[in-house]
């Protein structure tokens, strides 16, 4: 069982500040904080990558992970015809979408929404504070197109 660790409201609103949003948890923010993590060393060769194959560099914030894209990056690359999405490396966890028609995206493809009554009524969502996909994400989703790994 691991430990519980109390913080205070001061403590606590600089870790969220560190992380990266529906990516990242306590636990991974001090991970990479604290050089712990060897994926933080993973992230450094995903930017370097994507310098070489003449993609433009995603600018880093020090001790914060690199996002492996946006949406709207992804929009432009995968030439999806919306005017809004959202990118979440696994396909589980987004930000809401607000315009629409709009896509949800992770690393191998997306899903289009065409309309906000589509997008409120599919069975597969679960909107709350934030947007929570069902296992496995959204990858296995009626509509789901195939793409290219943003880091390729």
């Amino acid at each position: 069982m691991c430990p519980t660790i109390r913080v205070d409201d001061e403590v606590y609103d600089w870790l969220r500040g560190q992380a990266v949003p529906f990516d990242d948890t306590p636990n991974s923010v001090l991970r990479r904080i604290a050089h712990l993590d060897e994926r933080a060393a993973e992230g450094e060769k995903a930017v370097q990558t994507n310098a070489r194959s003449g993609q433009k560099p995603i600018k880093r914030t020090p001790g914060r992970r690199t996002p492996l894209a946006t949406g709207q990056e992804l929009i432009k690359r995968w030439g999806i015809p919306v005017v809004q999405a959202r990118f979440h490396r696994d396909g589980h966890y987004y930000e809401h979408l607000t315009k629409f028609p709009a896509a949800l995206c992770d690393r191998k493809g997306y899903v289009v929404f065409e309309s906000e009554e589509e997008y409120t009524s599919c069975p597969h969502l679960h909107l709350g504070q934030q947007l929570n996909v069902e296992q496995p994400g959204i990858a296995s989703m009626p509509g789901y197109r195939e793409a290219d790994d943003p880091l390729s």
